[in-house]
């Protein structure tokens, strides 16, 4: 039997098959899912009392009874009768070709027809049903919002609804990414060399401005430092400073063309003027011009031995050191300088092997420069190998660290000279050599050559090495109390000149407080020496006011001079770093002529410190002083550009 119930959404009466009971289905009028349940339904009992007004319709229209059963399947008394088909309501449309509104039949709904006007096959719409709303299935929507509008082409979309631009309106728009052929090869290939072009020509370009700026400025400086040796009342002391920049520099820049041995001529010409200027001065019997020509001559041989000049040109310096009292201080002096100047430790090794031979060769310069050119091992026998000089070098190498040069050299000639020791004396005069000859075998780790060392051997020994707490323990012991005021200053000089070169800065202030003990007891010769190097300590300890008492207590005027050039020294030898020059105010105290190496020597230190302060410094000299300075930085910028 068919099975009759009620939509749950809209309340109308539904009938439905039997074999659909338990199944979900869609209501026809409200178009919601509804679910037939899985009995039939049963028409409610009607009151006995009330009339049938079904019945009574049915029979009003002839309908009743069996006739009822066989046209419908209208249920009377509980059975289920069909409700009559709806007869279709005509459907009025409008001709979409010719707008000619005309009527169709409502069974042709969804289907096609001619229009009556021009003939033209046109679609009948689907009359939409219109059945009572249900609140609970209206759309999450505004009210007011126009719905089932039909979309514009390209428009935006609203707040409501999003949307999309068509292709149409972009493009007209001009937004649309524009999609490109992939490269080939030969344009991938044609575009990595237009790059790698532009960056050899960036390269090129900049290369040349930094070389044309830096020639401009090297030829400046050089016509600077040339102008200030035109001049006919020029001081020796400056001419040798200027000329020892300019032969360094000349050594570095001139074109091998004209290069004798790789030693360039206008190098040896610079060197050459350098040390008359310093014979000039060395001829003066003042004290002031005798300590300028000695420090401008220590100048000379480092930089000459360094540069790599000749052996004429060394021994010409070594022959005028010689002449010098106490030429052992300044061959050190030489030494330490070397070790200063010197960029790397095998140029330092060679500027020292260059050295030793002129000093092992005093007086000799053919033998010297065919010594060194040949490489022998066994020179003319005439010839006096391993000199005193060279002994005291030797030694002086050691303690600077400088072994290899030391130690090679001393191979190179040591067979000779024990030859000879063995002839003339025999051999045990090898356990009895010279002084110097013991130090340098002990420094060097020949025990078996040295022989025995007495307690001054023993402190230097100890000192050179670097072992200065031994050495003060052994002064302590063997002198203090028992030598003599100059026996302990001999000991006490050579610890503090270890103590400086080591930069045992601590050790100082012990050998400061001696060294005031001992000098009341000191004969007067000695009161430049020991004010000399009570400066040295005061000024690497740092003492301002000590310096500052010393320098008021002096009353003559070279002493006081002599004060200012040891306390400027010990602050290049302490400080690594930039030393700013309007700190030392000793430099507005010196002659123009005494200025002038220290500020040799403060350009050298500075312009290896920090270039670029060092040039800003440049720029604010004046006169002498800006030819000396600029000079050097002339030098130091040649040895810093490969030829």
């Amino acid at each position: 039997m068919p099975i009759r119930f009620t939509c749950s959404h809209c309340s109308r009466q539904l009938t439905v098959r039997d074999e659909l009971a338990g199944k979900h289905g869609r209501c026809p009028y409200c178009k919601g899912v509804v679910l037939v349940p899985a009995t039939r339904a049963v028409a409610p009992l009607r009151d006995s009392k009330k009339p049938d007004l079904e019945s009574l319709a049915l029979a009003a229209l002839g309908l009743a009874g069996g006739e009822a059963k066989k046209t419908g399947e209208t249920v009377v008394a509980g059975e289920t009768v069909a409700a009559p088909a709806p007869t279709a309501v005509p459907i009025k449309m409008t001709c979409s070709w010719c707008d000619h509104e005309f009527e169709v039949e409502g069974t042709l709904a969804g289907k096609q027809t001619p229009c009556p006007e021009c003939r033209r096959i046109v679609r009948v719409p689907v009359p939409q049903a219109q059945s009572p709303r249900d609140w609970r299935q209206m759309a999450l929507r505004p009210a007011a919002a126009a719905l089932n509008q039909p979309r514009l082409e390209g428009e935006w979309g609203t707040a409501t609804a999003r949307s999309y631009v068509s292709a149409e309106a972009l493009e007209e728009a001009q937004v649309l990414p524009v999609e490109r052929e992939p490269l080939t090869p030969g344009q991938w290939a044609l575009r990595i060399g237009l790059v790698i072009s532009a960056l050899v020509i960036a390269y090129v370009s900049y290369r040349w401005y930094t070389s044309y700026h830096i020639e401009n400025r090297r030829h400046f400086w050089l016509t600077e430092a040339q102008a200030a040796l035109q001049n006919e009342r020029v001081a020796p002391e400056l001419a040798a400073c200027v000329r020892l920049a300019l032969m360094r520099y000349w050594q570095r820049t001139e074109v091998d063309a004209n290069r004798v041995r790789r030693v360039s001529r206008l190098a040896r010409q610079e060197a050459g003027q350098a040390l008359q200027a310093i014979r000039q001065l060395a001829t003066q019997q003042d004290w002031s011009s005798q300590g300028l020509a000695r420090d401008l001559l220590v100048e000379y041989l480092a930089q000459c031995s360094t540069a790599g000049l000749l052996p004429e040109d060394i021994q010409a310096g070594v022959q005028l050191l010689h002449r010098f009292p106490q030429h052992d201080a300044l061959i050190r002096r030489v030494v330490q300088r070397i070790t200063q100047l010197a960029d790397s430790p095998e140029e330092r090794n060679v500027a020292l092997q260059r050295l030793l031979h002129n000093l092992a060769y005093q007086g000799s310069p053919a033998s010297a420069r065919s010594a060194e050119n040949k490489g022998q091992a066994n020179p003319p026998v005439e010839e006096n190998p391993i000199s005193e000089s060279c002994l005291v070098a030797l030694a002086e190498c050691a303690t600077l660290g400088a072994t290899e040069a030391a130690e090679g050299f001393r191979q190179r000639f040591e067979a000779l000279r024990s030859k000879q020791l063995d002839q003339s004396v025999g051999a045990a005069t090898s356990l009895n050599l010279e002084p110097n000859r013991r130090l340098v075998f002990h420094l060097l780790k020949v025990e078996s050559r040295g022989g025995s060392l007495s307690v001054l051997e023993e402190i230097e020994l100890l000192s050179r090495n670097g072992q200065l707490q031994d050495a003060w323990k052994r002064y302590e012991k063997e002198l203090v109390g028992v030598a003599g005021a100059v026996e302990r200053w001999q000991a006490l000089r050579l610890m503090v000149e270890c103590a400086l070169l080591h930069h045992e800065w601590s050790f100082l202030e012990t050998l400061l407080k001696e060294l005031d003990g001992i000098a009341p007891s000191l004969p007067p010769q000695w009161s430049t020496d020991v004010l000399t190097c009570r400066m040295r300590l005061v000024t690497a300890l740092g003492h301002e006011e000590r310096i500052s008492e010393m320098l008021e207590r002096v009353n003559q005027t070279e002493l006081r001079r002599a004060l200012l050039r040891a306390h400027a020294e010990t602050l290049l030898l302490r400080k690594s770093e930039y030393l700013p020059p309007e700190s030392l105010l000793l430099l507005a105290e010196l002659s123009e002529r005494e200025r002038a190496y220290l500020l040799k020597r403060i350009a050298w230190h500075n312009v290896r410190a920090d270039r670029d302060r060092t040039l800003g410094w440049l720029r604010s000299l004046t006169g002498a002083d800006r030819a000396v300075v600029a000079a050097v930085v002339l030098a130091h910028e040649a040895a810093q550009t490969p030829r």
